[in-house]
């Protein structure tokens, strides 16, 4: 039982609210054909890092410090490669990573029984006398194949989703750029198109108002029929959010196993 269990919802709220700030703050330009879009997994992982360290503060709260200083580095890493533009909120993780050394740091108060429960464990024999501490939480057997489960499925689907995105990503930079205009919006993700060879097609995109009528766009083709926007590249590290929160929750229960079992060592040494 970790004390004060309820501190470890400050931890979240501390998560919530950097994900609010760079959802509402964060400068969200469209894309064009002068500005394009990217794939930004380095962000992605950083970002994830966030929900991590709130998910494994209910588990073990010193692995959540250990995910909440990665969290830290992370960003600022982020924000140069991917050339986000988050500005002064690469700094919120710090308050993050404060919130939950504040947390990991609480302790229970110490255990004094009562005069009148001393004075009757006294009077018993020594053989049937009960130690005046705490009852042991019980193990829960199924910690260790919960833990190791969520940390390999976990780290798997994280790099299956970097390599796929790698791999999409070296496809498209192989790919033709064909100059087409659009013909049509269809509807409010859905645009068409024509190609100065003479095909025509709908192509799905964030916002087709980003796309008005008549205006120039690159299309990417190659010989696997990809047909994408160069101002849109495919990305799909936003599954790197419950891969690597799994991962760090399976991280945080193998830790607390582990706990339990040198205590249990130590008890017997």
């Amino acid at each position: 039982m970790r004390p004060h269990p309820r501190a470890d919802f400050f931890v979240v709220g501390v998560a919530v609210t950097i994900f609010a700030l760079i959802i509402f703050t964060t400068p969200d330009p469209p894309c064009s054909v002068a500005d394009a879009c990217d794939a930004e997994p380095v962000t992605s992982i950083a970002v994830s890092l966030v929900a991590a360290v709130a998910v494994m503060s209910f588990l073990h709260r010193w692995s959540a410090v250990a995910a909440a200083v990665a969290c830290v580095v992370m960003w600022p890493i982020a924000d140069r490669v991917d050339d986000v533009g988050m500005g002064w909120r690469v700094t919120l993780p710090l308050a993050l990573l404060a919130v939950t050394v504040a947390v990991a740091r609480l302790r229970f108060p110490p255990y004094s029984p009562s005069p009148d429960l001393v004075a009757f464990v006294a009077s018993l024999d020594e053989d049937v006398r009960p130690a005046l501490v705490p009852p042991a939480p019980p193990r829960a057997p199924a910690r260790p194949v919960l833990g190791t489960l969520l940390l390999v499925a976990g780290l798997a689907g994280a790099g299956w989703t970097l390599w796929h995105q790698a791999r999409v990503t070296a496809q498209e930079a192989s790919a033709s750029a064909v100059p087409a205009v659009v013909r049509e919006h269809r509807e409010d993700a859905v645009i068409g198109v024509d190609l100065v060879n003479g095909d025509s097609f709908y192509m799905e995109v964030l916002d087709a108002a980003d796309y008005p009528v008549g205006s120039r766009v690159e299309v990417l083709i190659d010989d696997t029929r990809m047909r994408q926007l160069r101002t849109e590249p495919y990305d799909i590290t936003i599954l790197l959010l419950p891969t690597i929160t799994a991962a760090g929750a399976g991280a945080a229960l193998l830790t607390v196993v582990r706990q339990s079992v040198r205590g249990d060592n130590t008890d017997r040494s």
